[in-house]
């Protein structure tokens, strides 16, 4: 995500961001520059939405919009691994996001490995516990939430809108149909 998304985002009131493709301890560094005004390289506007489009006091904005937002790096590149500790390590770092999906396939261009892709998960949940970040992942689905809860994930996302809506146009589906006898009575 590029600076001036970040900060339109964080200036139209968003409290945090989740940066996809981090890699690297410079990746953190540059996106919590961007994020944070006292770091001194975000471009400072009271007038924002986010600043009560210029009701607030400015310095109390300022501190509360820094207090207030949260980073979290998604790790999903096989070269974040190397340096997964100096990603957690960053102090302005607040949660680790892991994108098994991606993931998966940096790690094995030819198909995700099961076996691969839990082993980096270990890793980069060991680093985020060191480093006392709080830790997330995607899930497929409801039933992998016990897995993700026994390894200490404290944020999960399960499935996504497209799958939730399909799930329940499914079902609208089947208690259209019945028992194949149309319900309609023609008036």
């Amino acid at each position: 995500m590029s600076q001036a998304g970040i900060n339109a985002c964080l200036d139209l009131g968003a409290d945090g961001i989740l940066v996809p493709h981090v890699r690297s301890a410079a990746d953190a560094e540059a996106i919590a520059d961007t994020v944070k005004y006292g770091r001194g390289r975000r471009g400072f506007s009271p007038s924002s939405r986010a600043g009560a489009y210029g009701t607030m006091q400015a310095a109390a904005y300022r501190t509360r919009a820094d207090e207030r937002s949260s980073i979290w790096c998604q790790i999903e590149d096989a070269d974040a691994l190397e340096c997964i500790d100096e990603i957690a390590a960053h102090d302005a770092i607040d949660c680790l996001f892991i994108g098994p999906a991606d993931l998966g396939w940096s790690l094995c261009p030819d198909g995700p490995d099961p076996d691969i892709l839990d082993q980096a998960i270990a890793k980069i949940l060991g680093s985020g516990r060191r480093h006392g970040r709080a830790m997330g992942m995607f899930v497929p689905s409801a039933d992998h939430i016990p897995e993700a809860l026994e390894r200490r994930v404290s944020v999960i996302v399960s499935g996504s809108d497209q799958s939730m809506l399909l799930a329940g146009a499914r079902q609208l589906s089947i208690a259209l149909k019945g028992d194949g006898q149309s319900q309609c009575t023609g008036r």
